[in-house]
């Protein structure tokens, strides 16, 4: 079968260029080939064509893509000293309240930078925004999801038109408790703002000395003291900060795009095992993080997994593209969430351990929907009907099927932005709710049948919502 382009107007790849540049590749490496010669190869060498498997022409077209889109990701990010700019942000709003509030006297004089001043605006400085391609940032952290009676706390930063929305209502739409979206915007224009020469229309684009704070009339001082309050609330809670100790570890990129090295594993999972087969997590894993066995007599270049290709591919377009050097590249693409498994396979393996796990249990509760689905439609019940029972002895109803659903979109929320790292302090954005702390059967065999797999992912749905022991 020939590896042919899926994008329009690109120069199509027949079998016989593809297995010369395979046999090239074996004694010199991917250096030198275009990006969708590399990208045929690796698909030919990892993905044949099979019964079971994707076409190779599709699997081929389907990493080219994931690799431009992920350069693009790579070649707009801009990485800075983030967790310096915030600890800044904060100490500034920090002094503002401790200096300034009910009659207090500032001692010495502290220059206030123009973060800080755009923080008391209810707008993010650029410092702190997130970048990615094509998306707008400028409401980021504006936009608050969270319950209705915690305004203050487990609140979720979000855009108006950020990929992360639709991940964030899946995840809060599986609590019992009712959420709530909104915006978070000064109700009029601060006086004390005006005092100080700064307007509605335009944002803060310099320093003040705090002796011009200090000259202010008691009531702006107040006002500006509140300000600072309410917004290193807000900063705190927008970026999981529990306390002055929190060690900040997190990456912004997590908040916002969904991790590159996600993207990669995911399409690697989705080639390796196609729906509906439920596969191996220790083949797919195999698969994923070992070199091809037919590469033992390749070259060195060329001794290299699947992942490992295709993070070669990314590391020399993007080198090639926006003209930076290896530091470069390394900073640029932890902006983004790349992994680079060669300098930290530890991280890469424990990441890609827990990707492949919730990659499969997701396949699991999809393949326990399916079986639902066929008893309701087999014995007519309507899927509307939440409390409609199957009998005494094997109480489903329509209300599992739609609960599994929930727990499926929250675990696809994960997957996608990159968050199935535990130790990962990003993770504290998705955080459950106690009503929904599902857990997974550990127990499950390896080829368990349908019908014990749906009662036991059932049980752990049911035992997530209320803790009752549902199956007899």
């Amino acid at each position: 079968m020939s590896i042919k382009s899926i994008v329009p107007g690109e120069v199509t790849l027949d079998d016989a260029t593809v297995m010369a540049a395979l046999e090239t590749a074996r004694l010199t490496g991917l250096q030198g080939m275009s990006t969708r010669t590399a990208t045929a190869v690796v698909a030919m060498l990892y993905f044949p064509t099979s019964r079971h498997s994707q076409p190779v022409e599709m699997v081929q077209g389907v990493i080219y893509d994931l690799v431009c889109e992920i350069v693009d990701y790579i070649a707009s990010a801009h990485p800075q000293d983030f967790r310096r700019s915030l600890r800044t942000v904060l100490a500034d709003l920090d002094y503002l309240v401790s200096a300034f509030q009910a009659g207090r006297r500032p001692r010495g004089t502290r220059m206030i930078g123009r973060d800080c001043l755009m923080a008391l605006t209810g707008r993010f400085p650029a410092s702190l925004l997130p970048a990615a391609q094509g998306l707008d940032f400028s409401d980021f952290g504006r936009l608050q999801l969270g319950g209705l009676g915690l305004r203050e706390a487990s609140l979720i930063p979000l855009a108006r038109n950020t990929r992360l929305l639709a991940g964030a209502v899946h995840l809060a739409s599986s609590s019992d408790k009712l959420v709530a979206v909104w915006v978070r915007h000064l109700s009029h224009w601060p006086r004390s703002l005006l005092a100080l020469g700064f307007r509605p229309d335009a944002i803060p684009d310099r320093s003040v000395l705090s002796d011009r704070i200090r000259r202010l009339s008691h009531r702006q001082k107040d006002e500006i003291a509140a300000l600072a309050r309410a917004a290193g609330q807000w900063l705190r809670a927008a970026f999981g900060i529990r306390d002055d100790r929190d060690p900040l570890r997190f990456h912004r990129a997590n908040l916002v795009l969904p991790k590159a090295s996600a993207l990669i594993l995911t399409a690697l999972a989705e080639a390796i095992c196609p729906w509906p087969a439920r596969g191996s997590a220790e083949e797919i894993l195999r698969r994923i993080r070992e070199p091809h066995p037919s590469l033992d007599d390749a070259c060195e270049a060329m001794q290299r997994s699947a992942y490992e290709m295709i993070f070669d591919i990314i590391k020399r377009r993007t080198m090639q593209t926006i003209g930076c050097d290896v530091d470069e590249f390394a900073k640029r693409a932890a902006a983004v969430g790349l992994l680079d498994p060669d300098r930290g396979p530890d991280a890469f393996d424990r990441y890609a351990v827990n990707h492949v796990r919730t990659f499969r249990q997701i396949r699991l509760i999809n393949e326990a929907r399916v079986f639902l689905q066929k008893i309701f439609a087999a014995r007519r019940i309507d899927m509307a009907d939440l409390d409609a029972g199957l009998g005494p002895l094997c109480p489903v109803c329509p209300r599992d099927f739609h609960e599994l659903g929930r727990w499926k979109d929250e675990m696809n929320a994960r997957l996608e932005w990159g968050l199935v790292d535990r130790s990962h302090g990003a993770s504290a954005k998705f955080r459950r709710s106690e009503e929904t702390m599902r857990m997974f059967p550990s127990k499950l065999p390896e080829n368990v049948r349908p019908r014990r797999l749906a009662r036991s992912l059932v049980t752990a749905a049911r035992k997530g919502q209320s803790g009752k022991k549902l199956w007899r």
